[in-house]
């Protein structure tokens, strides 16, 4: 297995790690914060919003960067975010770093994509897309709950500072084993010709596929809690 293909793993794994870990010390996060629960929970879905929306924008915004610079810059920015996050002073700059947070995320995923594809021959590019999403999924195995553990043993902000550390680790790696052009850089970007993509059958397909792994992954957590309860 290519050893850029590593880094870009574990860049995926930090990123997929502090999109879920707040949740394991929401309770926390509000009573430190001085806020009520469910208004911490906007720190769940400000940072969807952000994936959702900033993340494709800051995609088109950057078409132009050598991707390795584009990565690293994305994994610089996230390991400074979580450094902000730990120190937040009040709601409201938490809630703002989550959402600059999330829109790094959403550009990493789509570039990270590209570029390990561009990693090895066209026999493994299944397998090299297969080893991105792979980080999300390990994060939410090992990572969440290792995040939620360290946050209810030791405060909710020491969370954030594992997930620096997490950050710094991916920075590096990113920096020593990604090749200097990889992926190269794409050309110029126009809006107009993504939303033309939409209209491909293939696209609405993952699309939906897409939303029925996740409303399934998020509607089972609830159900098993409560035949536990039982």
């Amino acid at each position: 297995m290519p050893l850029p293909l590593i880094a870009l793993f574990i860049a995926a794994f930090a990123f997929g790690t502090t999109e879920f870990v707040i949740a394991g010390v929401l309770p926390q996060v509000a009573e430190g914060l001085g806020v009520s629960i469910p208004t911490a929970g906007t720190l769940v879905s400000g940072y969807a919003l952000g994936i959702a929306v900033g993340g494709p924008l800051l995609t088109l915004a950057t078409a132009r960067l050598p991707r390795k610079t584009l990565l690293v810059g994305l994994t610089i920015a996230f390991t400074l975010g979580q450094l902000a996050c730990a120190l937040a002073p009040d709601f409201a700059s938490m809630l703002l770093f989550r959402v600059i947070l999330a829109v790094a995320h959403g550009a990493y995923f789509g570039v990270a994509m590209v570029v390990a594809i561009g990693l090895v021959g066209k026999e493994q590019r299944g397998m090299a897309v297969a080893l991105i999403l792979a980080g999300l999924t390990v994060s939410n195995i090992l990572g969440v709950p290792g995040g939620a553990a360290i946050g209810n043993l030791w405060g909710w902000r020491s969370t954030f500072w594992a997930m620096f550390t997490l950050g710094l680790v991916a920075t590096i790696a990113m920096i020593l084993l990604l090749p200097r052009r990889a992926g190269g850089s794409g050309g110029a970007a126009r809006l107009s010709k993504e939303v033309r993509v939409l209209g491909r059958q293939q696209v609405w397909t993952s699309l939906i596929l897409m939303l029925m792994l996740m409303i399934g992954q998020f509607v089972r957590s609830p159900i098993s809690r409560r035949c536990c309860a039982r």
